[in-house]
């Protein structure tokens, strides 16, 4: 089954690694505080990869109790994310609010769900 057409989990509705992977759902203040850091940060466009455009924010940039929220959206990314392929590359990616994360530390980066262009969109492996 290609990941794309993995329905969000029935108990919080985000796509997330699965409980036959080792998965469970993030805690509620987790996402919650990931949000907070994604709307508060200045996402910078990633002008040198014009073959991915993209977004990034940087940890350096984060200071105080902000640095928390950082660190939730890096273990939403880390714990419950998946593996996917780009330019033969695994990369742990985390869906949320119609944007694909990954990170680079201490970088995380994002892109919009429909534009990421996933190497294993259409595959029917899922790598976890």
């Amino acid at each position: 089954m290609p990941l794309t057409s993995i329905g969000p989990c029935p108990t919080c509705d985000l796509k997330h690694r699965p409980e036959w992977a080792g998965g469970d759902c993030p805690p509620t203040s987790m996402i919650e505080a990931a949000r907070a850091h994604i709307a508060r940060s200045e996402w910078i466009f990633a002008k040198t990869m014009s073959e991915n455009p993209h977004w990034y924010t940087v940890l350096f940039h984060v200071h105080g109790p902000d640095r928390d929220d950082y660190i939730a959206l890096r273990t939403l990314i880390t714990k419950y994310g998946w593996d996917r392929r780009w330019h033969g590359r695994r990369w742990r990616t985390f869906s949320l609010d119609g944007y694909d994360y990954w990170q680079i530390h201490p970088v995380i980066n994002r892109k919009p769900t429909p534009e990421a262009g996933w190497e294993d969109d259409d595959d029917p492996l899922v790598l976890f």
